[in-house]
């Protein structure tokens, strides 16, 4: 399979997803954008510019699917509401060359700071190209179990803020299989010093009573298994360029305002396909660029 046609099988599987979080909470892209639509309106309606909505809001329209509360069984659908309903805003579609793994990896993976990586937090709450990302990988040719210690097929990044706390978070929605059920989401506290010093906050801050050896691995499985890809969209020098445009270098989407002062967000009609690559000084000047 070449990379165009993984990232179109990606693109597709995405707007999967987007269709089935759509057939759940039929009214959950109109309301999140009108709640977009009054930040800064009072101070309960601000974020950093960095992030659409924070996952308040999701959690509101989940919870109006259901009377006002959000039952415990679908406690994830929040994460996977914020992240498919952000990512429909741009639409990306993101490949790693082996030129930027290659900038990544071995970095990261050799050493002690295998053991701990440390959390770059400006380089991410700054860098990600878009409000949220789907990084593609190889999908294997083999069926295989929905099980994360497998290689995953892509994954959903975006950033948070909590409300309560006001602590940045990285959100991941690992795309295990294809599947909504699939979707396998956690987080990364950005502030933490590494991910080591993460988990063990979390295991601190959300799961006390559980079992600490068994919270920790989990934790530290999801986070290992999908950061080098985060790090390569965020690694100096790195420039993502359109597939089938390559002299187009991506770009965020914007609001617009209307002479009354309402902000509205536009939404990409179809998914685009990204190249991380290794910026080239004799590269053509791009079409356009952020």
């Amino acid at each position: 399979m070449s990379t165009t046609d993984l990232l179109e099988a990606a693109g597709a599987r995405c707007m999967d997803l987007q269709r089935e979080m759509r057939r759940r909470y039929p009214s959950v892209l109109g309301d999140l954008h009108r709640i977009a639509a009054v930040k800064g309106s009072d101070p309960d309606f601000e974020w950093p510019d960095d992030i659409w909505l924070p996952m308040a809001a999701a959690h509101k329209v989940v919870g109006d699917a259901y009377g006002g509360v959000v039952p415990p069984h679908l406690g994830r659908d929040l994460a996977r509401v914020a992240a498919l309903s952000t990512w429909d805003l741009d639409k990306g579609v993101f490949w790693v060359t082996p030129e930027v793994a290659e900038l990544v990896v071995p970095a990261l993976w050799s050493g002690e700071t295998a053991l701990d990586p440390r959390i770059p937090r400006e380089r991410i709450m700054t860098g990600l190209p878009q409000y949220c990302v789907y990084v593609a990988f190889p999908v294997p040719a083999e069926p295989r179990a929905a099980d994360l210690a497998e290689a995953p097929w892509g994954v959903f990044i975006h950033l948070e803020v909590d409300q309560n706390t006001r602590r940045p978070e990285i959100r991941f929605a690992v795309d295990v299989d294809g599947t909504w059920d699939g979707l396998s989401t956690f987080l990364v506290f950005a502030d933490a010093l590494t991910l080591g010093a993460n988990v063990r906050q979390q295991r601190n801050t959300y799961a006390p009573g559980l079992d600490g050896e068994d919270v920790v691995e989990q934790l530290r499985l999801n986070s290992f298994l999908v950061w080098p890809a985060l790090l390569a969209l965020v690694e100096p020098g790195v420039e993502h360029r359109r597939v089938d445009l390559p002299g187009e270098l991506v770009r965020r989407v914007t609001a617009t305002r209307s002479p009354g002062g309402a902000i509205k967000w536009p939404r990409a009609k179809a998914p685009s396909l990204w190249s991380a690559t290794v910026a080239d000084v004799d590269t053509p000047a791009p079409l356009r660029s952020a």
